[in-house]
């Protein structure tokens, strides 16, 4: 677009020339041109995607399980699958403040070797902007262009439980706010929202259950709601406590000043 809008300005083919060849001399922006001749001409670019799944403390990784994954695979889905295979990582009940499951994802390209894919586009930008500041200097004109993509840390690669499940710092902060009673014969306690799932508990009619209620979300189908689940029939559950309910099927009633100690939690 500056070759085509500036072409027929006196110097600027000499002046361009200039900056082509310190273009063409930096190896990520000669990546970026090569990736877009490829994207172009040939084929599309496929990327590679890893990710660590596992328990984090102040949004930051602790313990965990590093594996690669099909960059094709959606990230809500492998968050969910990774969750109910690293649950013994976690306190059934999120008690411990500010602790819960979490995932990273990163993404690359084998030509830019074991940097992070989304930095190296970063720092491709901000070249380009300085191109495109140069240019207007030229011009005669003061144009500088702030890059805000300033991300701290792996912040931008982090998904964490308390992003996702409203019920994990609400277990942080209290004993179970709520109760849930079926409205059905049987309602069914289901490991991911949907009916095809794996059905963790069924809870038969007359039965209560006790925990923190997340609620719906735009992540999964407005039938179903995300749950922690502390107690059964007052029984403390310890397994499998991450559920979803359709909501149809349940009748729910908010608990106040319900105590728990933490210390005195028998086994399910």
């Amino acid at each position: 677009m500056i070759q085509s809008e500036l072409a027929h300005r006196p110097g600027f083919e000499a002046w361009w020339e200039t900056q082509r060849a310190l273009m063409a001399s930096d190896a990520d922006l000669k990546l970026l041109n090569d990736f877009r001749v490829t994207a172009f001409h040939k084929s599309s670019l496929v990327p590679g995607s890893r990710i660590f799944a596992g328990h984090f403390k102040y949004a930051r990784p602790k313990s965990g399980l590093v594996m690669d994954i099909s960059p094709f695979t959606p990230t809500l889905p492998a968050f969910l699958h990774s969750r109910k295979i690293m649950a013994d990582r976690e306190h059934p009940h999120r008690m411990w403040e500010n602790e819960e499951f979490g995932m990273q994802r990163t993404w690359r390209l084998k030509e830019i070797g074991d940097r992070e894919l989304v930095r190296f586009c970063d720092e491709c930008w901000k070249k380009l902007v300085e191109v495109l500041s140069e240019t207007h200097g030229w011009l005669g004109q003061a144009f500088r262009i702030e890059n805000n993509c300033k991300h701290l840390g792996r912040d931008f690669q982090t998904l964490l439980e308390s992003e996702i499940f409203a019920e994990v710092p609400k277990a942080w902060d209290s004993a179970p706010t709520e109760l849930v009673e079926p409205a059905v014969e049987t309602l069914q306690l289901y490991a991911e929202p949907n009916e095809a799932a794996e059905i963790y508990y069924s809870v038969k009619k007359g039965q209560k259950i006790k925990g923190w209620i997340g609620g719906r979300s735009p992540l999964w189908s407005s039938n179903f709601a995300s749950m922690l689940v502390y107690s059964m029939d007052d029984e403390v559950v310890l397994r499998n406590t991450s559920v979803f309910i359709k909501l149809a099927d349940s009748r729910v009633t908010p608990l106040v000043g319900e105590e728990v100690d933490a210390d005195d939690e028998g086994e399910k």
